[in-house]
């Protein structure tokens, strides 16, 4: 008798609660989507304000540290869909070679000038004692970096290629989206843009009397990309995706943790 009651009540009580939800559901909904919205606005909140952003001086690093680092950023920028699958040493190696080459001409690195470069950048080194350098690297390869056992050194092997084949050569340039600093670090945003016609942001470029230094050169065969990736804007190229790093502070400039 008295299950029979309990159930009679729980029944009553349940009658109740559905006869005051029919009653006032259209309040009870309004509730509820004021509290999602204030939670989604809680949340939100939180992200913007545990980021601020960079000062002056943190910007100045930050133009310092692209300067250097941005012409060269694609080495570093693999993922799984990246050819060959590479390894972080050698990713961390291509951008080395690739950044000797761009900046000194320099085309042959020994094992310390390889780390010596990762160092000025990055917040890592390669152990080359239990780095495997014998073995064959099909992403080294397909940058054009060789490591010769002999000489003990990674040597870029230039190709020349005609003017009509750098004219078709797609050029890629990374370009900054955004930067904000949380915890003493700095995130900074890329975006990849490709260039398919270089010549056409040459040409454009001359015209507007913009400085066009280097890339009469880079056309004739006898120099590096970069006065192309340095002409390259949102306007004039292709959006392929974006790239993020984080940045701290090491020995008194910005170096990144990858």
């Amino acid at each position: 008798m008295r299950t029979n009651a309990r159930i009679i009540i729980l029944i009553t009580m349940i009658k109740k609660v559905r006869a005051f939800f029919e009653e006032h559901k259209k309040v009870i909904l309004i509730i509820i989507a004021f509290l999602a919205i204030a939670a989604i606005s809680f949340l939100s909140l939180s992200l913007i304000f545990g980021k601020k952003k960079l000062s002056e001086a943190e910007q100045v690093a930050l133009n310092n540290f692209n300067s250097k680092v941005l012409l060269y950023i694609e080495a570093i920028d693999v993922d799984e869909n990246t050819a060959y699958n590479p390894t972080r040493e050698e990713a961390l190696i291509a951008f080395a070679v690739q950044y000797a080459y761009g900046e000194n001409d320099q085309t042959e690195l020994t094992n310390d000038e390889v780390n010596q470069i990762i160092k000025d950048y990055f917040e890592t080194e390669i152990d080359f004692n239990s780095f495997n350098q014998l073995n064959a690297s099909p992403f080294l390869t397909n940058q054009g970096i060789t490591f010769y056992s002999d000489k003990s050194r990674y040597v870029l092997e230039l190709r020349e290629k005609s003017k009509k084949e750098l004219i078709q050569t797609p050029v890629t340039a990374y370009l900054q989206k955004e930067a904000s600093i949380k915890k003493n670090a700095i995130t900074v945003t890329y975006s990849k843009y490709i260039a398919n016609e270089p010549y056409a942001v040459f040409t454009e470029a001359a015209l507007a009397q913009k400085d066009t230094d280097g890339c009469g050169d880079y056309f004739a065969g006898k120099g590096n990309a970069n006065a192309i990736k340095k002409l390259i804007t949102a306007e004039n190229s292709e959006y392929q995706k974006d790239f993020t790093l984080t940045l701290v502070i090491k020995d008194g400039k910005l170096v990144a943790n990858y």
